[in-house]
């Protein structure tokens, strides 16, 4: 049976084309709107695998649904749990760089943080 595509699938398939909110973000970025001030944030597109995130996602879903598929990912959660979040993904991401450094001379992490906020 077919499962409907969710709000995942969709950003990451705006992201593969460009359309969009990657159209302005880096590549490897998307940005996304978080607050009911909608503040702007662009973050690591990797990061909407994670468990904390998705959950995130599943809110916004649950909240606003799957949106026209135009524009930046909207989150409805406040700017402190976004932050709080990215925080937590940050942290893991430290913790395997620190235990997981294959390939890397000097077994060294990697450069700045996954985000950082848009002034508009």
């Amino acid at each position: 049976m077919m499962r409907p595509k969710g709000m995942l699938l969709k950003t990451l398939q705006r992201c593969r084309k460009g359309e969009g909110a990657a159209a302005v973000a880096p590549e490897g970025c998307l940005v996304v709107r978080v607050g009911p001030e909608r503040e702007r944030f662009v973050i690591r597109a990797r990061w909407v695998n994670h468990p904390l995130f998705r959950g995130l996602l599943e809110e916004a879903e649950r909240e606003l649904g799957y949106g026209n598929g135009a524009g930046p990912l909207e989150l409805p959660c406040e700017v402190e749990v976004f932050a709080e979040v990215v925080r937590e993904v940050e942290e893991e991401e430290a913790e395997t760089r620190r235990w997981c450094s294959f390939g890397r001379a000097g077994g060294g992490g990697g450069g700045g943080a996954g985000y950082h906020r848009v002034m508009s």
